[in-house]
């Protein structure tokens, strides 16, 4: 995703990951997976462009948008998926992500 909003000139980025472990890793990668270290390294070297990432993290249920988006990519055979506008499947779970409503949280 990092890459298409580069090759699209988008300059403030803000990420948002449900993985805690996602986001300690990418803010401080480890030292002796030389595997997982490259492809932090690569991550680290997108964020550290010329423009502003912001990576946070956010709860499972205010990621709703997202899980559906992933799971559109799940039914296709690619392995991604570039939409220019959001698909009407996900058009309610999007106002609500956008007008802020809240979901109580499951355990």
């Amino acid at each position: 995703g990092l890459e298409i909003a580069w090759a699209k000139e988008h300059k403030l980025i803000i990420v948002e990951t449900d993985s805690k472990g996602a986001l300690e890793l990418i803010e401080n990668p480890p030292l002796r997976h030389p595997s997982l270290s490259r492809t932090l390294r690569a991550i680290r070297r997108l964020i550290q462009r010329y423009w502003s990432v912001k990576v946070k993290h956010q709860l499972r249920e205010a990621n709703k948008v997202v899980d559906r988006l992933a799971n559109l990519v799940l039914d296709t055979e690619e392995t991604s998926l570039v939409l220019e506008h959001p698909p009407m499947d996900i058009s309610f779970d999007l106002l609500a992500d956008v007008c802020g409503t809240m979901f109580p949280r499951s355990l």
